[in-house]
């Protein structure tokens, strides 16, 4: 097919990509007053309502001292793994009360965060692909979006696993606004700056891989089958404070987890310390009752 100048699919997926792109394009500069940008931008105002940009998120930093002063960017990460038992318990959860395992994951981790920090407003930053209808495109359509929550300390796990699904819709409604667009909506405050850095001290980042039949090919007696590759975490780099990143491999049932930190803010006992705590919290609401 190469030799024959056959390439069909390759232009179709490329053309797509250009298209979408064009179409972004035409939505970013639509200033109508019902575009579809000037809804995003209502929807993120109301959810980012009375948030304050200028407040820390009060993690147990080692090097407070360092949080406003250049720093060298380097970075480590911790590892953990949960029992399979656990993970299934999980999986049970999440389908009696009809949402993802990402759901119950970032809701797992916002919780963990009000209970570390005693901050009833969290906001956090979660790498979206913004691509719902563009599942089969080639290209990268990546955003890192903020999920703002408030937390009332009297309420129900069930009833905060249904207000982060309603969060994740909304979000996802909206997901086509640029991160940089929604900082613009606090333009002229003293830390406004279009640095994902200055919004985010910690990021939530959901991997998931899942069995696909179709992955192996046949060639008469031979077989190929295509293989992931898993991303590797470069944790020589800090882009943020502090990241939690989660695998999960839907055929094996596992779910493996990473805090990245800044080694100029933290030192590894204390993220050890935050690990074994996260995973007491996972205990804790999945335990059997």
């Amino acid at each position: 097919d190469v030799y024959n100048n056959n390439f069909s699919d390759d232009n179709e997926d490329k053309l797509q990509y250009i298209d979408y792109s064009i179409h972004e394009r035409q939505m970013l500069d639509d200033d109508s007053s019902d575009s579809a940008m000037n809804e995003a931008i209502k929807c993120w105002n109301m959810m980012l309502l009375d948030y304050d940009i200028h407040k820390q998120l009060l993690l147990p930093y080692d090097h407070q001292e360092m949080l406003n002063q250049t720093r060298s960017g380097h970075g480590s990460n911790i590892q953990f793994f949960v029992q399979d038992m656990l993970v299934d318990r999980m999986n049970v959860a999440a389908n009696e009360n009809n949402i993802s395992m990402f759901q119950l994951l970032i809701t797992t981790y916002m919780l963990y965060l009000q209970k570390l920090t005693n901050d009833n407003d969290i906001c956090i930053g979660v790498p979206n692909a913004n691509r719902d209808n563009v599942q089969d495109m080639i290209g990268m359509f990546v955003n890192t979006l903020p999920y703002r929550l408030t937390i009332d300390s009297h309420i129900t796990f069930k009833n905060l696993l249904f207000k982060i699904h309603q969060l994740c819709l909304s979000v996802s409604q909206y997901s086509y606004l640029p991160l940089q667009d929604i900082l613009k909506l606090y333009r002229g405050t003293a830390s406004a700056t279009t640095r994902h850095s200055a919004f985010f001290q910690t990021i939530f980042v959901y991997e998931t891989r899942e069995y696909n039949p179709f992955n192996v090919l046949n060639f008469g007696e031979a077989k190929c089958s295509i293989a992931e590759v898993e991303n590797k975490i470069n944790d020589s780099v800090a882009k943020f404070d502090l990241t939690l990143t989660v695998n999960h491999d839907v055929h094996k049932r596992r779910l493996s987890f990473s805090f990245g930190y800044a080694s100029d803010l933290f030192r590894a006992q204390t993220i050890v310390k935050m690990a074994q705590q996260f995973q007491m919290l996972l205990q804790q609401l999945f335990s059997p009752s």
